[in-house]
């Protein structure tokens, strides 16, 4: 059983899968999303399909609280299946980063514990499955704003509506 939809933004429609694990896949590619035909053969309703609802209206509501400027902590159950520890272990550290900060990609190697692990950061972040919720965003270069799968356009804009008026990045996490 899964749910499948999209959600408007100000910088375009968001597409969200929610299995019976959680939240799937929330992204601006809609081409990251599995065809319908291909859900159409899970289907089975039920019980299983109002645990989904909730979920999808925990995913929804903070949405709008993130789009209204509303910090939100996303309290959602992710569906790890299929990524590495690895990089499981980056997305979670990440969570952590809050509105309106930024860490460069070699600092939440070391947060996360991946010595040296600047480029797994940034292959994890390439292949970032929870936009906005696994703010990958926040992650920057030493001396540049890095890369962002989404548009680094869509980058700058969710960093401004955080409040990141500089786009001058800086050693260390902290506001700016």
């Amino acid at each position: 059983m899964f749910l499948r939809g999209q959600y408007s933004t100000p910088v375009g429609t968001l597409h969200y899968r929610i299995d019976e694990g959680g939240l799937r896949r929330l992204s601006f590619k809609r081409d990251e999303i599995r065809s319908e035909a291909e859900e159409l053969r899970e289907r089975d309703g039920g019980e299983q399909g109002e645990r989904l609802y909730r979920i999808e209206e925990e995913l929804l509501k903070g949405l709008d609280a993130y789009f209204h400027r509303k910090v939100w902590d996303f309290r959602l159950s992710l569906n790890y299946e299929g990524i590495t520890p690895v990089y499981r272990r980056i997305y979670v550290t990440l969570r952590g980063v809050g509105w309106g900060e930024v860490v460069s990609y070699s600092e939440l190697a070391e947060m996360a514990g991946v010595r040296r692990g600047a480029r797994a950061v940034g292959g994890a972040m390439s292949r970032n499955p929870f936009v906005i919720i696994v703010p990958c965003h926040r992650v920057v270069g030493r001396n540049s704003l890095g890369g962002f799968s989404a548009g680094l356009e869509r980058k700058i804009w969710l960093l401004r509506h955080e409040g990141v008026e500089s786009l001058e990045f800086f050693r260390g996490t902290r506001r700016i």
